[in-house]
C-alpha cells in the first residue's frame, strides 16, 4: 500500500493544482486512494477513515452555517475540525467526490492567544463552498415547510435518447437506445400505451422484442439502474417478468429529482483526470 504523503506535500500539491483548475494525475491517484481508504502509515497507527473524518468536516460546516451559509471558512487542528488528514479530506472532497468547490483562499495561520501575541503552532484553513446538492441540505437547518413536488414526463429525443422532461421544460438525461434494439422497441411502445397494465406477450407480438427479455430485465436496460432504482416503482409500479405497467408522467420530490440531475451530469461531467499534466 501506499503511505501517506507529509501535510506539507499534500498542501503544495494540492496548491499547485488549484493554479492550474485542474489535480495532477499523481495528485488525484493519491487522493481517490485516501478516499477508498487505502492508504497506510507504514506503522501501527492509522487515521480514521475518509467517511469519518469527512462527517467531522460536515458537523464543522453545520455548525458555521447560520452566520455563513454555504460559503466558509475551515480550520483544521481542533480549530474548527478534529481531522487527521485535513488537506487530503478537503481536496479529496473537492477533487474525487465533487462535494465542495475550494475557493483559492488556503494555507496555514498562527493561533493568536492575546493581541501582539501568537502560538509557532500553524493551523490549516481553506475557504470552502458546498455544492453539492445533498451536502446542502445535510448541513442548512431542516425546514417545516411542505415540499411541493414537480411532474416529470419521461420522452423519448430524436436520436434514440430517453430523457425525464420537468413541467418548466428542463430535461434530464436517462439514457441513449440504438433504434435497433430490443429496449428501444420496448420503450417505444410504452410511451404509445402510458397508464395501462400490458403483458409480456402482447409487447413481443407487437414490437418483435426478444422472447429471451423479461419486462424487468428491459426496463434495466432502458436506463433504470444504479442512480435511478429508487424512481422505477414510480414510473413502473407493477413491473414483473411477464407484466408492466408504465406511468409516464409521475409527481417527484427534490430529492427523487436530484437523482435524475446526477445521473444526468454522469454524462456530461468533465475528465479532469484525463485532462491533468504530471
Amino acid at each position: 500500500m501506499d503511505k501517506y504523503w507529509p501535510e506539507q506535500e499534500v498542501f503544495l500539491a494540492g496548491q499547485r493544482s488549484l493554479g492550474r483548475k485542474v489535480p495532477s494525475k499523481k495528485l488525484l491517484a493519491y487522493l481517490e486512494k485516501f478516499q477508498r481508504d487505502e492508504l497506510t502509515t507504514g506503522t501501527v497507527d492509522r487515521p480514521a477513515s475518509f467517511t469519518v473524518q469527512r462527517e467531522k468536516l460536515v458537523d464543522a460546516m453545520r455548525k458555521k452555517f447560520p452566520e455563513h451559509g454555504y460559503r466558509q471558512i475551515i480550520r483544521g487542528n481542533k480549530m474548527d475540525v478534529d481531522v487527521q488528514n485535513f488537506w487530503e479530506l478537503v481536496f479529496a472532497m473537492h477533487y474525487v467526490t465533487r462535494d465542495i468547490e475550494i475557493i483559492n483562499n488556503i494555507g496555514f495561520d498562527k493561533l493568536e492567544f492575546a493581541p501582539g501575541i501568537s502560538t509557532t503552532r500553524k493551523i490549516p484553513h481553506a475557504e470552502l463552498k458546498v455544492v453539492d446538492t445533498l451536502l446542502r441540505q445535510a448541513i442548512a437547518p431542516a425546514t417545516k415547510a411542505v415540499e411541493t413536488k414537480q411532474r416529470v414526463s419521461i420522452i423519448a429525443g430524436d436520436k434514440g435518447e430517453v430523457y425525464a422532461r420537468l413541467a418548466d421544460g428542463t430535461k434530464y438525461w436517462v439514457s441513449t437506445l440504438r433504434a435497433d434494439n430490443d429496449p428501444y422497441r420496448f420503450l417505444d411502445y410504452l410511451l404509445k400505451h402510458p397508464d395501462t397494465l400490458l403483458t409480456g406477450s402482447v409487447i413481443r407480438a407487437e414490437t418483435k422484442v426478444d422472447a429471451k427479455y423479461g419486462m424487468t430485465e428491459l426496463v434495466r436496460q432502458c436506463g433504470f439502474t444504479k442512480e435511478l432504482l429508487p424512481l422505477k416503482p414510480i414510473f413502473f409500479p407493477e413491473t414483473t417478468k411477464t407484466k408492466i405497467h408504465f406511468r409516464q408522467t409521475a409527481e417527484l420530490n427534490s430529492e427523487e429529482i436530484v437523482l435524475l440531475a446526477r445521473r444526468d451530469a454522469r454524462r456530461t461531467k468533465p475528465q479532469l483526470a484525463e485532462n491533468a499534466a504530471l
